[in-house]
């Protein structure tokens, strides 16, 4: 072996590189313990306090879960700058740990969608022609199942609705930032293109807008990604704690407008009408039975809250004579900009009164709900209505742009958090002449819509500093501080596809995951010990330095581990083991062949390259293609395969010739086999392709069987291809799958997918319940009609905030999920893009390597084969093994990983068969190729066998979010096996036997 010493010094090198990355992760959990033992004398501390035994057993949790938290937070945030680790701070040294995903740490995914349906009528003239609206429209239908960027949908509809009408009538050019050399003869097609670098413009902006909003959220490690091409943007944020503040920071375009205000007394007279007229719509239906007065003391609106909050009829006759004051709930104070207090599930009926009735309200007048729930409200469920007024048909008489910077402050009286801004010249000399106008009136402070606050104006205010209060929590002021300092976001996002992953479900995958890990390593290890004897402990010291070359790869590169990716770790060290396997046998053949030890595995060494470079390689393009067509824990699966074979390989060829060599220079033995595996399938001679018929047969009939399944029985998808929402319920007993569904049923009118999820105290449900509204409103809406159904199944009693709330609660949702079903469709059509992509590469380098295409097509055959009888397992089985076989995104990681593993098997059968065919030109070669299958048949086993244990024991310890996906592996793995010796290989031969009967015509 030449430069051994050159390849050890890497290998040390590279060795410590990885033990040094390492260490940051052992430092930062060595911190996070102190920290913890910190917050736990905290929490000793509050229960102490004489208050603490007067609170009810749920709210000790809340309450000492909160003080844990705080601590916590505090204790970290004091070490934040110190140095802690050589020269590196607590942060830095934070920021270096290995990175772990959703599904280990808990925390939130969110996929934002820029809407540039609305850039584009943004850019379009006040007054448009039908033609502009009808091919916008089309656009916005059409994108729900295209896959075409807006701009070219837009284009598209264009040319259909109006082609030769041009576009300049429609678009205001000087709304266009590019450059135009002659406005009245510019044509549609530059119109588009101009279009078309706005829209990169607004991703662009807003892709910046986001990170520096996430950034300062404080969110250790986040992974930030724009998908320039759909208009995305992909935000990953392990171990945050506040998703809602997550969704308002991220969908928030940060559009901050003063509005002149009316006051109650101005418009209660057309609310009168308005109640009036509704009082007659529903008149005509029921007739009025009696009448009844609205609240008007503070005592009565309190009372109206509370039986609006306990969702008992604010009085049947009540709410017949007054159909809008019985759910909107004046406050009394006739000079207030406040119309009333309406409960969150009655604002859009509220709304739809107001907007829908006949009633002349003044053409300046803009209903707009509060930011939060009302202060005047103790349940917090109401929110307060505000009567905005137009200012000159334009809306607010001034806008944030004007802002150049804000921060949070605490008012010196009442110790409310506030934010200060500060405006611009311009925006100063127009804030004091409209404060001037506005003393004794409210001017009302909006962001998005939605009112934060509308305070009295007392004085002209000069300078244009100011203050935006508006009974602020702390994490409030700040969000509202950060997203004024980050920016505007010049087109409006929301969210088409979250998951919400609570940290007792990544801490339960973190056990699971590491169990499996640890528990399929030390099989490994006794496994190839038990079959090499001293060969294989050479063959465990590499795969322990491929696991320390592995991770220390993951951390350097900021690579996302993840419960799928630990998987993938642990699949890499059985295809690890493969590489040694090889080696090992050809050294054995070389033994058997009469050559001296040093030279057996000189040669063997030499003959097995070709076979794990190949077998390796078409692994490899698998992974990259996974990588690139996977999202989320898929990617993070990829990432750790794509990495895992690149060590496995060095580790694997290296360190153990390095061992052998040492031995061999002290005039050491080496052994390659035990007493009882030495003649384990040798000299055998199966005639596998006379039993080709058979197989074809047989696995005809198996195939037929599960494309049958597949067309008629169809699949169990994931909320990933079929778009909805799933949540995890943890309950605090065992309940049913069946009782849960029926009473889902119950409530959402439509049956719930329900699935036992671990523990028979954990449900899956999944529903479909208004799949294509995809705002906050709707979420909250679902979560309380689940919390309805599923409430009477908890022994505790829990509120609809602790059973909502994802990331702190023991019970209730510990996991959601929800996915946009134009996502879902996307997500569908890549999976099916990146399997066909893998078998045509796979085919196109086989073809390559080999120098015929008949080799491909064996090969290929025999990966369409085992992606066949796996895809139909999971058809033909689902409801009836006790676990999930969902089709999703995970699944089709799987069938890839199978496509990558398989053509191991034939790659190696076909690498021997070449050999032969150069060794033995004139044999026949049907005799070439079944002694090429009968030489490699011990191999073949032995990989089977390693892989095999090690996903039998993923499949029983890893956990059931991976169960099914270590299903379809073992399952592809056996299946791989017997179609590489009796599926890829005959066809092969079959076809190359039929072309050279061609060619002798």
């Amino acid at each position: 072996m030449q430069s051994k010493g050159a390849i050890r010094l890497v290998a040390i090198l590279i060795g410590l590189a990885c033990i040094f990355q390492l260490s940051f992760t052992l430092v930062t959990a060595l911190q996070e313990k102190k920290a913890a033992k910190y917050a736990d004398a905290q929490v000793a501390l509050a229960q102490n306090q004489p208050s603490f035994n007067d609170v009810n057993e749920y709210d000790k949790v809340f309450y000492l879960d909160s003080v844990r938290t705080a601590a916590n937070s505090m204790y970290l945030d004091s070490i934040s700058t110190e140095k802690v680790y050589f020269n590196y701070t607590y942060k830095d040294v934070k920021e270096k740990e290995i990175n772990l995903g959703l599904d280990l740490k808990g925390g939130m995914n969110v996929m934002l969608q820029l809407d540039l349906a609305e850039l584009v009528r943004s850019c379009a003239r006040t007054k448009t022609t039908p033609e502009f609206q009808k091919a916008l429209a089309f656009a916005r239908e059409r994108a729900v199942d295209s896959h075409e960027d807006f701009i070219s949908l837009f284009e598209d509809a264009w040319n259909e609705v109006a082609p030769s009408q041009r576009l300049s009538f429609d678009i205001d050019i000087d709304k266009l930032s590019g450059d135009v050399k002659n406005k009245s003869r510019i044509t549609n097609e530059e119109i588009i293109s101009l279009l078309r670098q706005e829209a990169e413009s607004a991703i662009n902006n807003s892709y910046s807008v986001v990170e520096r909003r996430i950034n300062q959220f404080g969110v250790a490690q986040p992974n930030i990604q724009k998908i320039a091409r759909t208009g995305r943007i992909l935000v990953e944020l392990p171990g945050v704690k506040e998703p809602e503040r997550v969704r308002k920071l991220l969908q928030g375009t940060a559009s901050l407008e003063f509005w002149h205000t009316y006051t109650y007394q101005d418009i209660v007279p057309f609310l009168q009408e308005v109640n009036d007229a509704e009082r007659e719509r529903l008149s005509a239906i029921e007739p009025v039975v009696t009448t009844a007065a609205e609240p008007s003391t503070e005592s009565e609106l309190s009372q109206a809250l509370a039986e609006q909050t306990a969702g008992t009829d604010v009085s049947d006759a009540y709410a017949k004579e007054n159909p809008l004051f019985a759910k909107l709930v004046p406050t009394g104070a006739a000079n207030n900009a406040c119309l009333g207090l309406v409960h969150y599930r009655d604002t859009a009926e509220v709304m739809r009164m107001i907007k829908q009735s006949h009633v002349a309200f003044p053409n300046d007048f803009v209903p707009a709900w509060s930011f939060k729930p009302s202060s005047w409200d103790e349940s917090g469920l109401h929110y307060e209505l505000v009567a905005l007024k137009s200012t000159g048909g334009k809306g607010a008489v001034l806008d944030g742009g004007v802002i150049t910077s804000a921060r949070v402050n605490y008012n010196q009286i009442t110790g409310n958090a506030e934010v200060s801004m500060t405006m611009n010249n311009t925006g100063s000399a127009r804030w004091e002449v409209i404060t001037e106008q506005s003393i004794g009136h409210q001017i009302a402070i909006v962001m998005d819509g939605s009112v934060y606050s509308y305070p009295n104006v007392q004085n002209k205010i000069s300078g244009g500093s100011s203050q935006i209060t508006g009974n602020f929590t702390q994490e409030e002021a700040n969000d509202l501080a950060t997203v004024l300092k980050s920016g505007k976001l010049s087109t409006p996002a929301r969210i088409v596809q979250e998951q919400v992953v609570g940290p007792s479900l990544g801490q339960a995958s973190i056990r699971a995951g590491m169990l499996s890990f640890l528990l399929a390593f030390l099989m490994v290890l006794i496994y190839m010990v038990f079959f090499y004897r001293k060969a294989g402990i050479a063959a465990d010291v590499a795969l322990l330095c491929n696991v320390l070359f592995l991770f220390g790869a993951l951390v350097s590169f900021g690579a996302v581990l993840t419960l799928p990716g630990i998987a993938g770790l642990v699949l890499t060290m059985g295809m690890a083991v493969d590489a040694n396997v090889i080696i090992y046998e050809r050294i054995k053949e070389e033994l058997r062949s009469g050559k001296a030890l040093r030279l057996s595995i000189s040669d063997g060494y030499k003959n097995a390259y070709s076979a794990i470079i190949d077998g390796q390689v078409t692994t490899l393009l698998t992974g990259i293609i996974l990588y690139f067509f996977g999202s989320g824990a898929v990617k993070g699966f990829a990432a750790v395969l794509v990495i895992g074979i690149i060590t496995s390989v060095f580790t694997s060829i290296f360190i153990p010739r390095l061992i052998f060599e040492r031995r061999l220079a002290k005039g050491k033995d080496i052994t390659f086999d035990s007493p009882s595996t030495r003649n384990f399938l040798q000299n055998t001679h199966i005639n596998f392709l006379g039993a080709k018929k058979i197989s074809y047969l047989v696995s005809g009939i198996v195939c037929a069987i599960c494309l049958l399944s597949c067309i008629f029985r169809g699949f169990s998808l994931g909320v990933d291809f079929s778009g909805g929402r799933t949540y995890v319920v943890r309950f605090d007993q065992h309940v049913t799958a069946e009782d849960v569904r029926a009473a889902t049923l119950e409530e959402f009118g439509e049956a719930a997918e329900v699935k036992q999820f671990g523990s028979a105290s954990q449900m899956r449900i999944t529903t479909k319940y208004k799949v294509n509204e995809v705002s906050q409103e709707v979420d909250k809406e679902i979560e309380g009609m689940l919390y309805n159904a599923l409430k009477t199944f908890f022994v505790d009693e829990m509120s609809l905030e602790q059973f909502s709330s994802t990331l702190d609660n023991p019970n209730g949702i510990i996991s959601s999920d929800r996915v946009d079903a134009t996502i879902a469709s996307e997500m569908q059509r890549e999976s099916v893009i990146a399997v066909i992509l893998a078998l045509i590469v796979i085919f196109a380098y086989i073809a390559l390597r080999f120098r015929n295409w008949t080799w491909g097509i064996g090969g290929v055959a025999s990966l369409i084969h085992n992606s066949i009888i796996v895809i139909g397992f999971f058809s033909l089985f689902t409801g009836i093994l006790p676990f999930t076989l969902d089709v999703d995104q995970t699944f089709i990681a799987a069938v890839l990983t199978i496509i990558g593993y398989s053509i191991n098997d034939n790659v190696v059968i076909f690498d021997r068969i070449r050999e032969y065919r150069t060794l033995y030109p004139k044999r026949e070669l049907k005799q070439n190729v079944n002694d090429a299958l009968n030489a490699t048949l011990s191999r073949t086993i032995n990989t089977s066998c390693s892989t095999l244990i090690v996903l039998i024991a993923m499949a029983i310890f890893g956990g059931e979010s991976i169960r099914g996906f270590c299903v379809a592996l073992t399952l592809g793995v056996i299946v791989g096996t017997y179609a590489s010796l009796f599926i890829g290989t005959p066809i092969m031969y079959d076809l190359n036997m039929k072309s050279a009967a061609k060619k002798s015509k």
